[in-house]
């Protein structure tokens, strides 16, 4: 047979020796109907006792001892995602704060803009585009950063399970877009109460 995992991932795979013991005593692995757990169960547990009346009927499930290897990992798999949705957040407010400034910034030219006839969505468009070319600019860089620095220490990395770290290219790309679209959101607000406003109000404001 081929070579597979029989500990964890954590270890890489190593000689394994399997013999046939007719008369051992080890574990017995059944498969089990999951509509009849309970059922199946009892009958396995009365059947031990006829065979082996001296001995405890203990069992476990395979499914729950896997889950139970790598629950560490589940943690920290969760603990990171939770941490990665609080950096957008944050990086969002930023970025909302900074397309509120610039529309404070240029509140005299919004509303010279708007008196001469410029339509609401070019407005839009204009706080928008200082948004996007931040965000696109600093996902990009960081991707560059990231690849850069996985190809540069990856192949040294050993660590547990871990050997030769790699990021897939389209799943960085496409976060870089969501990126993006984050920041788009992000300055849409502000760029919306823009164009919204009154070249009245703009031009006495500044």
């Amino acid at each position: 047979i081929e070579d597979y995992h029989f500990a964890t991932l954590r270890y890489q795979v190593e000689p394994l020796v399997l013999t046939f013991q007719p008369g051992g005593n080890g574990t017995l692995s059944l498969k089990l109907d999951k509509h009849q757990i309970t059922a199946a169960l009892s009958y396995v547990e009365e059947t031990w006792k006829e065979f082996y009346p001296g001995y405890p009927f203990e069992y476990t499930f395979l499914d729950e001892e896997f889950a139970s290897l790598y629950r560490g990992e589940k943690n920290f798999g969760a603990m990171a995602r939770a941490f990665t949705f609080l950096a957008i957040f944050i990086a969002c407010l930023g970025l909302y704060g900074l397309a509120l400034h610039t529309v404070r910034q240029r509140a005299k030219e919004i509303g010279i803009r708007k008196a001469i006839g410029a339509q609401p969505w070019s407005i839009i468009a204009m706080v928008l585009h200082e948004s996007i070319f931040v965000t696109a600019i600093a996902g990009f860089m960081g991707l560059i950063f990231s690849m850069g620095l996985l190809e540069l220490i990856g192949p040294n990395v050993e660590i547990d399970y871990i050997v030769n770290p790699s990021v897939n290219f389209q799943v960085a790309v496409t976060t870089v877009f969501i990126l993006i679209i984050a920041g788009a959101l992000a300055g849409f607000f502000p760029a919306w109460r823009a164009a919204k406003i009154k070249p009245i109000v703009a031009l006495r404001d500044e």
